[in-house]
């Protein structure tokens, strides 16, 4: 829930939160939404941001199933095809 800046094009097209501004390489530009980003209005804006990315407990999820997952070697082993 803080403002961010984005600068260039290298995250052109990319999904992002509400609080991140995308500007040009160039010094203007850059103080420009830093002195933006600095106004308590915008920060007071984010109060309610929501996260497009997920509720931020991925990797905890990610472990679960990794310790659920079958040992190495049942996991290589191959089956048979049903015919």
């Amino acid at each position: 829930r803080l403002p961010a800046i984005n600068v260039g094009l290298r995250q052109r097209g990319r999904l992002c939160a509400a609080n991140v501004r995308s500007v040009e390489a160039g010094v203007e530009a850059i103080v420009d939404a830093v002195v933006e980003a600095l106004k308590p209005e915008v920060r007071d804006a984010l109060a309610a941001l929501e996260n497009p990315y997920g509720d931020g407990r991925a990797s905890e999820r990610i472990a679960r199933v990794l310790r659920e997952l079958p040992d190495r070697q049942t996991l290589l082993m191959k089956r048979p095809m049903p015919v």
